[in-house]
């Protein structure tokens, strides 16, 4: 289907918006797992609830909560909880167990390998071959996460064997999340496909942390920092990235959405001291570069 130029535009706009949010959740994240010694699991089942009951609570307040129509539709609503347990959480799982062993910029540059998996499964559906743009893209990607992982050495792996396990499952979480809402958010919207699907996920998650339910300290300081992952970096991201695929589609947002290792590696300089050197900003480039190669038709 043509995309109208204007709408395409707003599309990527948003897309960037989105995941740049979620480079400044990672480093969030990453200070509240330190600074509170919160478990990954842990703090996404508190992202998970605490955002998907909060739009909960604003579709139910707007009236735009579709439970009737979903009662009658369960095919979508198991749809919806697939991709909440296996889109979300598994992607914000093994996102912040990437941070664990490593740190956020660099959980969040391997994340981006998902467009591979991606590509690879539109070509299999399509029964098509890439095409030169995508190819380009995907191969400037290769290329900055293998200046990032190994600052251009073969047999010099930078990261551990964890970090590295965890950023390839982050990387098959963004295809599934990407890949498992479309039906669902083409008749609900957005909006509720992703609140009620956090609150499936986060659910789910109860029955693992049963004995890590109570928050580490409700401190003003544990607060504010909380408030502004769930808001900035779980809320707005998810919601605008979601309501972007419909226009733009997977593969192309999850390219553009290569802003994020950017955003999140700018910020964890900047606010956790992390440290990078050239060639780390070299990938980065590489990387950036495929926001360019996906903006236009």
């Amino acid at each position: 289907m043509h995309i109208k130029s204007g709408i395409r535009k707003r599309a990527i706009i948003t897309t960037i918006l989105a995941c740049s949010s979620w480079g400044l959740g990672g480093v969030l994240s990453q200070h509240l797992m330190q600074t509170y010694n919160m478990l990954p699991l842990q703090l996404t089942m508190y992202r998970m609830l605490t955002a998907g009951i909060s739009i909960f609570l604003f579709l139910a307040y707007k009236k735009k909560l579709p439970i009737e129509k979903l009662k009658q539709d369960k095919r979508s609503l198991l749809q919806i909880a697939i991709f909440g347990i296996c889109g979300i959480v598994f992607n914000q799982f093994s996102y912040l167990m990437t941070i664990h062993y490593s740190n956020s910029g660099m959980a969040t540059i391997l994340q981006f390998i998902g467009p591979i998996f991606l590509l690879v499964y539109y070509c299999l559906v399509g029964r098509r071959w890439p095409i030169r743009r995508e190819i380009v893209a995907l191969l400037f990607t290769i290329i900055g996460v293998f200046l990032l992982v190994t600052h251009g050495q073969l047999g010099h792996f930078v990261l551990s064997t964890e970090a590295f396990f965890w950023g390839l499952m982050s990387a098959f979480g963004l295809a599934l999340y990407n890949i498992l809402p479309l039906r669902v958010i083409e008749h609900y919207g957005s909006l509720p496909v992703t609140g009620i699907g956090m609150l499936f996920g986060g659910i789910f998650l109860i029955f693992f942390n049963i004995e890590r339910l109570a928050p580490p300290e409700l401190s003003l300081h544990f607060l504010a920092w909380f408030t502004l992952t769930i808001i900035v970096g779980t809320i707005v991201p998810y919601i605008f990235y979601l309501s972007s695929v419909t226009f733009i589609g997977p593969l192309a947002a999850s390219l553009i959405g290569s802003v994020e290792p950017l955003t999140a590696t700018i910020l964890s300089v900047m606010i956790l001291g992390e440290s990078f050197v050239w060639i780390d900003y070299l990938g980065m480039a590489f990387i950036l570069l495929t926001v360019f190669l996906t903006a236009h038709e």
